[in-house]
């Protein structure tokens, strides 16, 4: 749910430019920049043991960075997990989900592993998010209801408090821009 826009609006620091061929697929990817590896592996936390995702977030103490892991986030008070409180628009990260990887079935597949398969994967996947919101609440989470609403980009350099908001409005805006004939 535009994890990766986030990190890239309010830290400049977690990308780098894309440059030449890349032999490696990265989902991890906002606009023409690439996020530096250390920033978005734990979102495939799966595959690292509980020493070794303690060791990485002292690692990266105070420093913003991309993971899907529930469990790890409901034992860390710092962390910021976002939301989106209007159920309604699950269905709409769903379908913008599905046809963002629809060239790369692996990733549905992956994604299927997680959820519970009933229907059809866009169905599914926003069931999924609403569960997962009703049963879990962390201490700091963001709501990003309002993301296709001019005043996102200031509540989010607010929110986050960084400073750099020329850069967050360029993140936003191109990222708005591309992700219109998703929605």
């Amino acid at each position: 749910m535009c994890g990766d826009l986030i990190l890239g609006m309010i830290d400049p620091n977690s990308v780098k430019q894309k440059t030449g061929y890349n032999d490696k697929i990265t989902d991890s990817g906002i606009n023409a920049f690439r996020f530096k590896p250390a920033r978005y592996i734990m979102k495939k936390f799966h595959l690292y043991d509980n020493d070794y995702k303690k060791n990485y977030n002292q690692k990266l103490k105070d420093t913003y960075f991309l993971t899907h892991d529930t469990d790890f986030c409901m034992k860390q008070s710092t962390n910021v997990v976002q939301i989106v409180s209007d159920p309604k628009m699950h269905y709409k990260f769903a379908n913008r989900f599905a046809k963002h990887y629809s060239h790369r079935p692996n990733v549905l597949r992956e994604a299927y592993k997680h959820i519970k398969k009933t229907s059809n994967f866009v169905d599914d996947y926003a069931s999924s998010l609403t569960e997962w919101q009703q049963a879990f609440k962390f201490e700091r989470q963001y709501n990003i209801t309002d993301i296709f609403k001019k005043s996102f980009v200031e509540r989010t350099v607010e929110y986050f408090k960084t400073d750099n908001y020329d850069w967050a409005k360029s993140i936003y805006d191109e990222w708005y821009i591309r992700n219109q004939s998703i929605w």
